[in-house]
Formats: structure tokens, sequence, C-alpha cells
């Protein structure tokens, strides 16, 4: 099992056993204990205090071992001639008591971006300085700003899903074939009416670029989400990811997107906080905040009383209460008629959309 799967499956399982993993420090402990000793030795030097930095030190240095793995089998099966033959770079020569000479190659400058991996993407041959996916480069022109896809100077492919007219993913899709790599996400929790009281989640509102939102904090989402249609009306230009997001729903369905709004700022008890949005077509909620943006702001969850207390690197500490009863404002004509009965004021109202009386005329 990778460091990545076991990740996956941590947070799963931590969702069912919230009291094992109270706290942050609690967390860390729990996950240490089941990495490799190799891993584990090295991350207890660090003294990271975020889960988030300790599965992604794990990450890269678990990548870090497979690759050194794999140079000393291409070494030990290369003939032992070849590994001492001389490849014009400065050498060092030694003599062992028997009088032999050994000559040793010094490594040349550089070396790290030959047997090294980028700490972004984590593959070898570059540093994350020159890293394309670090920097948004296209791979076909090596401009900024776009990807292969949407590069001007040459075919594009069809988009991963269908879009509005902001350019937002306006529903889901099948996976066609664009040129990116597929990365899995997921959510739990699709519509308001479907939220059971036992999920690790708390439903609220608060303000995203002044706009009044939705939201939904859910433990067991990877990732954090972004109604299409809500991000239709911030006036915000997307970007787009490197890679395709393959999205898992509670329907068992998939959703496929590569939109993201990068740094979205929030507010939140007069706090102004950011996130990174990805766009999917969600109906009942505005904003699904996910375990990377809850992990990165050490937030803990109270799911009885319906509160999230986070506490910032800054040592920032404030509280969100969610609102109970988080539910869809419809409810049934006969109950609508009861309330009626007992006293209560109703109201009838009609809207008419005046952009469609353009062009009438009497005759």
């Amino acid at each position: 099992m990778t460091v990545a799967q076991y990740q996956t499956h941590f947070v799963e399982l931590a969702r069912h056993t919230p009291y094992l993993v109270e706290g942050e420090s609690k967390k860390i402990r729990r996950f240490l204990k089941g990495l490799r000793p190799d891993i584990r030795s090295k991350l207890l030097l660090l003294q990271l205090t975020s889960f988030v930095d300790i599965a992604e030190r794990a990450r890269i240095l678990e990548a870090d071992a497979n690759d050194r793995r794999t140079e000393q089998s291409r070494t030990q099966s290369r003939p032992a001639s070849s590994r001492w033959q001389n490849s014009g770079s400065p050498n060092k020569s030694s003599k062992n008591k028997y009088g032999q000479t050994a000559t040793l190659r010094t490594p040349s400058q550089g070396s790290y971006a030959e047997t090294g991996a980028c700490y972004h993407c984590g593959r070898k041959g570059h540093l994350q300085k020159d890293c394309w996916r670090f920097n948004g480069w296209c791979l076909r022109c090596g401009a900024p700003g776009h990807s292969v896809k949407d590069c001007p100077k040459g075919p594009t492919t069809a988009p991963i899903g269908p879009r509005s007219s902001s350019g937002a993913a306006a529903g889901p899709s099948q996976r066609r074939d664009n040129g990116k790599g597929i990365a899995k996400g997921r959510f739990f929790v699709l519509s308001q009416t479907k939220v059971p009281e036992s999920t690790s989640v708390v439903g609220g509102t608060l303000y995203v670029y002044g706009y009044s939102a939705r939201v939904l904090m859910d433990s067991g989402a990877s990732h954090s989400f972004i109604s299409a249609h809500f991000a239709s009306c911030l006036g915000v230009t997307p970007d787009c990811l490197s890679y395709t997001l393959d999205v898992s729903t509670p329907t068992g369905t998939s959703m496929y997107t590569d939109l993201v709004y990068r740094s979205c700022e929030m507010s939140m008890a007069d706090i102004p906080l950011y996130a990174d949005l990805i766009v999917l077509p969600i109906r009942d909620f505005d904003v699904i905040l996910g375990m990377d943006w809850l992990s990165a702001h050490r937030a803990l969850m109270d799911c009885y009383h319906e509160t999230v207390d986070f506490c910032l690197p800054d040592g920032t500490t404030f509280q969100f209460k969610g609102d109970k009863g988080f539910s869809t404002p419809i409810i049934s004509f006969i109950r609508a008629s009861r309330y009626l009965d007992r006293g209560c004021e109703g109201y009838l109202a009609y809207v008419i959309d005046r952009r469609k009386e353009k062009g009438l005329s009497l005759e």
C-alpha cells in the first residue's frame, strides 16, 4: 500500500472513529504509526505539526526511497567493469592496501536534476522550479496561462464537460482524452435533504467574495468544490488544472472536471480566509469545504453541536456555528395549510421576467 492509498484509507476510517483522532497532534500520532519505519523515523525528526504537511512529506520520502531502490537495482545489474568506466567527468583515484587503483566518478553539477524527484509532481529529471505543472506551462508551446487542450498553436480537444456561459463546468460528463492525467476525488453528500445526522458534516452560511453562500464542511470530501451556477455569479475567471479530476459521488457515478478557482476569498467571523475551489455541477450547496481545506486550517468538527473550531497557523482561533436543520426551504401544500390554520401569515407572490417582454406588441 502506498502512502497516498494509506492516507485515503486513514481519512475514511477516521470518519467512523473521530474520538481516536481528536486534535491535530493525536491525528498525526495515529497516522505515523501506520507508516513504514524508514519513513516514520525521518518524519519524527522534522517535528511537523500539520497533518497535511506530514502526509505530503511522507509521499515525498516514499518517492525518494523508491527512486533510490530503482537506481541501486539498476547499478547492481550492470557489469562491474562498466561501473568504474571513465565518462570524461572529473575523476578521483585512490589506492587500496593491495596497490590497486580504482577510479571514482565525481557527480557533475546539477546531478540532483538527473536523479532526484520534483517536489511538486514527484517525477524525476527536473526540479520544482522547472516543473511545467508547478509553473502552469503549456506542453505544446511552452507558454504559461493555458494547457495543451487550449493551446492556440495546435488543435484543441473537446472540453471535459458541458460549460455554462461563464466557462464553468455545467454537469457530469464522460471522460474524454485531453492529454492530461487522471486524479481521484470524492465527496459523500450530494443534497441537503440527504445529510444523515451521523455524517461528519456541518452546514451553514458564509461569504464568498461578498456573496452569501450555502456552505457544507464535509470531512469525507477529498477536495473543496464550488457550484458551477454560484461560480458564474462571482465574476472571477477560473484556471485549468494540470490534470483531470475524477470525482466519485454518493450515487456511485463520476464527474470529470479540470476547472478551479484559486485563492477564493471567504469571510468567516470577520476573518479573511482563502480556498482553492474546484468547479462541480452541485445544486443544493454553493461551496463544499473538504479535508484539504479543513486540515490546512486545523479544523476540529463537533457534529453533535454543529460547530467547527479553527486554530490558524498564526494562532488565531474562532468558531463556526452551523445552522440547525440545514435543509432546503420547501414545505408541502398540506403543511402550509396547517400553518395558515394556526394563524401563520402567508403570502402569494409571482415573478415576471421583464427581459422576455421586449419585442411584444398589441395588435
